[in-house]
């Protein structure tokens, strides 16, 4: 049985070799997997970190200031498409071809908020009650000029209605309000640089004190800036 002896103890070494081989080979795949779950790890800390970071913010308005950011009138901007109204507010309850000059198109909703077109853009927004059309800042038809001066300043344009309107303010009571009382004009450039180039920002916002009682009847903002 010499012979058979000698048979069994060589498969036994192949099989301690094999098994040596085996288990080296595990090894190999186990210090693999540590630098992958490491680098996943980190991974993961860094995309946590990003998350973390404070996001950048707007700059926050400045009280007392009149800026362009504050040049907007429940929610619509100037210069916004007819389009981008109506998805805002929704059908207008009348709409007419436009009354006075650089106006193609007005539209009304309700019996106090007014939209001027020109091209098919915004060019200016009147609302004459409390609608619930507010200006960025907040203010809206009703409130006093104290409280708008809280919230834009006092560096604005006192202008008295003229003697004589003109014959397109007699075509809307929109229209018709701006010709009465005072105008205190808020401009988001000084006069000495205003603009009325095309392309140029000048941008009003006038509060109409109807009676002369430090009182907004009225709020309206509009670009005065020809079309090209």
């Amino acid at each position: 049985m010499p012979g058979m002896h000698s048979t069994v103890v060589k498969l036994l070494g192949s099989l301690m070799v094999i098994f040596t081989l085996i288990l080296a080979g595990c090894g190999d795949a186990k210090q693999d997997a540590k630098p992958a779950a490491s680098e996943a790890s980190s991974d993961s800390k860094a995309a946590k970190a990003a998350e973390e970071q404070p996001k950048e913010q707007a700059p926050a308005r400045q009280a007392g200031s009149f800026t362009e950011q504050d040049v907007e009138l429940g929610g619509i901007r100037l210069g916004m498409s007819y389009d981008e109204v109506i998805q805002l507010k929704g059908k207008p309850s009348k709409e007419e071809k436009g009354y006075a000059q650089l106006i193609s198109k007005v539209i009304f909703y309700g019996n106090d908020a007014e939209i001027g077109f020109l091209n098919q853009k915004v060019r200016y927004v009147t609302v004459t009650a409390n609608n619930g059309w507010k200006t960025p800042a907040g203010l809206y038809a009703g409130m006093t000029m104290e409280e708008a001066e809280k919230m834009y300043g006092t560096d604005y344009k006192t202008v008295s209605a003229p003697s004589k309107r003109p014959e397109e303010s007699k075509k809307s009571p929109f229209y018709e309000m701006r010709w009465q009382g005072v105008r205190y004009e808020y401009r988001c450039v000084p006069s000495d640089v205003y603009s009325n180039k095309p392309g140029d920002t000048s941008w009003v916002m006038r509060l109409t004190d109807t009676n002369k009682a430090k009182k907004v009847d009225a709020i309206t903002i509009q670009t005065i800036t020809p079309e090209s």
